[in-house]
């Protein structure tokens, strides 16, 4: 059927600038009305009032911190890595132009492929459909490439980015995102006899933030990423209460580095990787 396109927004008068938002399509208007109704619902009524969150991730605060503030968090954004952008070779521009579906890790490897289509003549195919892990890279992919179809992984991450390729019979799958970075979907697609690329656009350069960066009290100290980990480490933040993961991947390293530390403090991976993921955690353990 036709595509419905639904843009809905939750904003908070008492937080400066962040609100929560979600802008999507889908061919069912009843299930694309209930899941923007799961997706702004939960943070309705303040939840998370009274707690203070330490986001630990990139250079920039991410979208996520705005959300979480929304639902009544106080949120303090350490920044535990900086990216570079990597040279991208002729032959891998060839294969961006080529294929029929490319899956984006992130908002930098979107802001980076807008860039290389600018700076270097890059031109998707017409008819190539850009995959996205989450709302907030599929916001920026429809800014940005208005002229592709934009689609959310299902479950919202690596995995699911190659399930749906594999579900939309997909033959030249581009992965774009870090060196190093998640390569669920690839694996995926390999074994249903389809093979992926990866092309690493950036990579993460760990720093480690100072000591007076770290606020007194932490009630849960949320990494966003690997790299995040190895930046800060768990055991160097013994105000926080508890720790939680953005994902799986960053869970798996998580969980191990609290493990093999021998910490008391708890650790937990929100399987989905947004504020309703983060919410059902934090109100069912509290």
């Amino acid at each position: 059927g036709d595509q419905v396109r639904l843009r809905a927004f939750l904003y908070n008068p008492d937080v400066d600038g962040p609100c929560i938002s979600i802008d999507t399509s889908m061919d069912d208007d009843a299930r694309l009305i209930q899941h923007a109704a799961e997706t702004l619902a939960p943070a309705l009524h303040r939840p998370l009032e009274g707690q203070s969150l330490l986001l630990l991730g990139g250079p920039e605060m991410p979208m996520l911190g705005g959300e979480l503030e929304t639902a009544g968090a106080t949120v303090h954004h350490l920044s535990c890595f900086e990216i570079e952008a990597l040279p991208v070779e002729d032959t891998s521009l060839e294969a961006m132009s080529k294929a029929d579906h490319i899956c984006l890790a992130s908002r930098t490897a979107t802001r980076i492929l807008s860039d290389l289509c600018n700076e270097r003549s890059l031109q998707l195919a017409p008819n190539c459909t850009i995959l996205v892990p989450g709302e907030h890279t599929a916001s920026l992919a429809r800014e940005l490439f208005p002229d592709h179809q934009i689609l959310l992984g299902e479950p919202p991450r690596s995995e699911g980015m190659g399930r749906i390729a594999y579900e939309r019979g997909a033959e030249v799958v581009l992965a774009l995102g870090a060196d190093g970075g998640n390569l669920d979907g690839l694996e995926y697609l390999s074994e249903k006899g389809i093979v992926g690329q990866h092309i690493a656009l950036y990579h993460s350069v760990p720093k480690t933030p100072g000591a007076e960066a770290i606020p007194e009290r932490i009630d849960v100290a949320l990494y966003l990423s690997p790299k995040a980990i190895e930046g800060l480490p768990p055991e160097s933040l013994t105000a926080a209460s508890k720790f939680l993961a953005l994902g799986p991947s960053t869970g798996r390293v998580l969980e191990e580095r609290v493990s093999s530390k021998g910490l008391g403090t708890p650790a937990q991976t929100s399987q989905s990787p947004d504020l309703r993921g983060i919410l059902s955690l934090l109100i069912h353990n509290d």
